[in-house]
């Protein structure tokens, strides 16, 4: 269904949501589920997971649901063993095929209209980078983050743009790329970082 290297673009495809997980079934099938009812029949929208070596039934949870009917365009990905967090996220982006790439954390819940008004946000500016400034509510990080209309939304031109408007960082789900600036990144000189969000916004 498409190449673990990246080595083509699907045609059509302008945002690709892409979640790493591991050993998190419970919250990947909910945050699956609120998306499947948003964006379900979206052509324009593919949906990646990719599994870290799951031992808790995440594949067969996947192989159910990509045989459902509830998405469109759903992609699983199984890495052979567990490669580490920072390197799943390198593989979501490798994976993607969109104009543009959300990395959504596992454990993260997408709920409203957000995903359609990015839409139009990125078919309206076509933005280098867009950032969602979550609310006080998402803080504590060993809770759900709960991804809303209500969190602030930055329209940026590019990395430049981006570090003169952001003060602050703070989840992987926070951005949504464009695929020029992904590419541009040698993610091999940040793979000691401990969080991939850093990556993005030192290049």
């Amino acid at each position: 269904k498409f190449c673990s290297k990246g080595g083509y673009r699907k045609m059509g495809i302008k945002l690709s949501i892409c979640i790493p997980t591991y050993n998190r079934k419970g919250n990947l099938s909910e945050l699956l589920d609120a998306l499947a009812e948003m964006i379900g029949e979206a052509r324009d929208i593919e949906v990646i997971i990719s599994d870290n070596a799951s031992t808790d039934g995440t594949k067969e949870y996947m192989k159910n649901l990509e045989t459902s009917g509830k998405f469109k365009n759903l992609h699983y990905h199984r890495n052979d063993e567990n490669i580490g967090p920072d390197n799943n996220f390198v593989m979501c982006y490798k994976l993607a095929k969109g104009d543009y790439t959300w990395l959504v954390g596992d454990d993260d819940i997408i709920m409203g209209d957000i995903v359609p008004y990015l839409m139009e946000v990125i078919e309206k500016y076509s933005p280098g980078v867009v950032y969602i400034g979550f609310g006080s509510e998402a803080e504590n990080v060993s809770e759900k983050s709960e991804i809303s209309m209500d969190d602030q939304v930055v329209v940026c031109n590019d990395y430049v743009d981006f570090m003169l408007k952001v003060d602050y960082l703070f989840l992987i789900s926070a951005f949504i790329c464009k695929q020029e600036i992904i590419a541009s990144i040698d993610f091999s000189k940040y793979a000691q970082c401990k969080e991939l969000k850093y990556a993005l916004a030192i290049l």
